[in-house]
This record gives C-alpha cells, sequence and structure tokens, in this order.
C-alpha cells in the first residue's frame, strides 16, 4: 500500500517537479536521487524492502531534511514523510524539537502522513511537527486513506506558493 501511494505521488508530479526517495528503519539511507524521471523513480519504488527492526524517525528526518538542504535556497522544498509515528531509537539522539527547529531553520515545512492500523497514539509527533514547520498532517489508517492523503497533500502544495519581492529605494 505504502509503495502504491508513492507511485501515485510520482504520477501526480509536473516536469518541473523533482522527488528524492529515503527509506528509514535501522538506518536512513537514500533510495533515489532528486529526479523528475518518473521511470526511474517508480524502479527505485519497485526496489524498496521492509528491512530492520527499529524505526528512527527523528534521525530520518533530520537526515531527509538535510539533504533537502543540498536542494539549494533557489527551489521550493518540502519533506513529506509517511510513518506510524512510533519513533523506536535506539540512542534517542534528536526530538521532535530538534526536527522543528531544523525544518524552521531550513524553511523546509515537513507533511506527514500517519500511517497505522495500530495505534494512532504516536500521531501527536506528526501533527505537531507538521503544524510548527508549515506542513500538513495527514491521517492514514489504511490504503484508501492514504492514496487519499498523498493527493491531497499533493494538491495544498501545489496551491502554495511563495512571493519574494525587493524593494529598490531610490533618493
Amino acid at each position: 500500500e505504502m509503495k502504491q501511494a508513492v507511485r501515485t505521488f510520482i504520477r501526480q508530479m509536473r516536469q518541473t517537479d523533482e522527488l528524492a526517495i529515503a527509506a528509514f528503519a535501522d538506518a536512513y539511507a537514500i533510495v533515489a536521487e532528486f529526479s523528475s524521471d518518473k521511470v526511474y523513480l517508480n524502479n527505485r519504488v519497485d526496489a524498496l524492502t521492509a528491512d530492520g527492526v527499529y524505526s528512527e524517525i527523528f534521525d530520518a528526518m533530520i537526515r531527509g531534511i538535510r539533504h533537502l538542504k543540498l536542494a539549494g535556497d533557489t527551489v521550493a522544498r518540502a519533506m513529506i514523510v509517511i510513518t506510524d509515528g512510533k519513533n523506536e531509537s535506539r540512542t534517542n539522539a534528536y526530538s521532535a524539537e530538534d526536527v522543528i527547529r531544523e525544518a524552521t531553520d531550513a524553511l523546509v515545512p515537513v507533511f506527514t502522513i500517519g500511517y497505522t492500523k495500530q495505534d494512532e497514539a504516536y500521531f501527536s509527533f506528526l501533527e505537531k511537527i507538521a503544524l510548527q514547520t508549515g506542513g500538513t498532517f495527514y491521517p492514514a489508517p489504511g490504503g484508501k486513506e492514504l492514496e487519499t492523503a498523498i493527493s491531497k497533500m499533493y494538491r495544498f502544495m501545489l496551491d502554495s506558493y511563495a512571493v519574494t519581492c525587493e524593494a529598490v529605494c531610490y533618493e
């Protein structure tokens, strides 16, 4: 279901959109570098496997934000996280507050999708991170809701934009 949701996002991408894909469990790994090539991105999604015992969510978010910084300041950036929200860090090196600070400093909104059929108790972290970084939280207890959340989130991201202007003063 999660792979299908990512494919839905890729299918909706415009030619000018670029996506990088990372996976996390016991470790964080870049699965696909920034690309607008839908065939490449879908092939990388197909190669994903569920490995690991732990879910190092906050560490993965920090690393994802740092990876987005590499894209530069001239492009609109956002991070999308699909997870059950349960941080099972072995080191507790990072907290939700660390993620919020890193994202805010980097001007990266974090969009979170709480995906679980089990315990939704951990969604509060995901909601807090999304709201405090300019993103949006979407609960998705099942596959249909996950697809709907992905589509809503993509439309929201397209409808959001920033206008920057520079004033010039003449004497």
